[in-house]
């Protein structure tokens, strides 16, 4: 199959799981009780995490999967989610990325035990519906610097986001946070200033001027194939690390960078909006008379999503800035259950 030659043989095993959970559900009797197709999509997505984790984990005789495996398997949820801007209720839902890699990690985390419950209590869900016509017709996509959008009042990503983030910040930490500038530069790699903490290839923090400095032409190039919030992606890892300095957090190394991923969820958390169009946070902060709304857009969780698999480590047991698993369920926690739940991290 397609996904297969992709990403390798694993994941006809993990598919195969997957059908699995469906003939199970066939058997007692679940398809025939009207739940909706999500539902049994993300408990059949929650078996195959299950399988996947205790092959991993070399709890199968049979089998030994690995880390290349997992990350194939979170790469194919992301190939068979659902289209940006789909509702998931719809018969024949499957739900987004952010859904079904979710689902996956359940059932790869606590078996299939756990996985049993989720037709009488089925997991939370992202909204993947687009609320503006503007968001529909641009895909969810913002400009990056209003070159291709003729509304006049076009504001680029980079300079929203950055307002929205520091906002977030300074609402959550009060004087304790500085305000952040993001700069720009031709080459990361090449770039230095004091105290520089480079985070991943493409973003790093300048702590002594507040700064959080990004590879331009990486970042573009990401942009424009995977969707704008790989941007914004950086940018909450960038203030999330110098959120972490603000706290004088004693983590380090992959602990600290996992923390950036659950804070950077925590502010998508913040800007994600309800069936109404509210988000937690808004207000008139530049005094128009307008209210300042900046929200999260369909896609932009599996934007995130892919850019955590791309910038995590190779393996589990590499302990730098952590898997692609362990990323994507430490922006999970953010996302789901905010910065209290991430405030427990750096407790712990």
């Amino acid at each position: 199959t397609p996904l297969a030659d992709a990403y390798g043989p694993a994941v006809m095993g993990i598919v195969l799981a997957h059908e699995y959970g469906h003939a199970i559900q066939s058997r007692i009797g679940a398809l025939d009780e009207f739940h909706a197709t999500i539902v049994t999509e993300q408990q059949a997505d929650c078996f195959a995490g299950a399988w996947t984790g205790q092959a991993f984990r070399a709890e199968s005789p049979l089998l030994r999967l690995g880390d290349a495996d997992v990350r194939a398997g979170l790469l194919a949820m992301l190939e068979v989610r659902d289209p940006v801007g789909t509702d998931q209720f719809v018969p024949g839902g499957h739900g987004s990325a952010f859904d079904r890699v979710g689902a996956f990690q359940e059932g790869f985390i606590n078996g299939p035990g756990r996985c049993a419950e989720l037709l009488d209590q089925p997991l939370p869900l992202m909204p993947n519906q687009f609320q503006l016509l503007v968001d529909l017709k641009r895909e969810g996509n913002a400009s990056y610097d209003c070159s291709d959008d003729t509304d006049p009042d076009c504001s680029p990503a980079p300079e929203f986001l950055a307002e929205d983030i520091n906002d977030f910040w300074q609402t959550a930490l009060g004087t304790d946070f500085t305000a952040v500038t993001a700069l720009a530069v031709d080459d990361l790699a090449r770039f230095s200033c004091d105290g520089m903490v480079t985070l991943t290839t493409q973003v790093a923090v300048c702590p002594s001027d507040h700064t959080v400095v990004y590879d331009e032409p990486k970042a573009i190039e990401l942009y424009r194939e995977f969707g704008d919030f790989t941007l914004g992606y950086f940018y909450g890892i960038g203030w999330a690390e110098l959120a972490q300095q603000a706290l004088a957090s004693p983590l380090t190394g992959e602990s600290r960078a996992l923390l950036n991923d659950c804070f950077t969820g925590a502010w998508v958390r913040d800007i994600t909006p309800d069936d109404l169009g509210n988000t937690p946070r808004q207000g008139d902060r530049d005094g128009d008379g307008v209210p300042d709304t900046v929200t999260s857009s369909p896609g932009d969780l599996d934007e995130a999503i892919r850019i955590a698999i791309l910038v995590g480590d190779a393996g589990i047991n590499v302990d730098a800035v952590g898997s692609p698993f362990e990323k994507i369920d430490s922006f999970r926690t953010g996302v789901l259950d905010g910065l209290t739940a991430c405030q427990a991290m750096l407790d712990s």
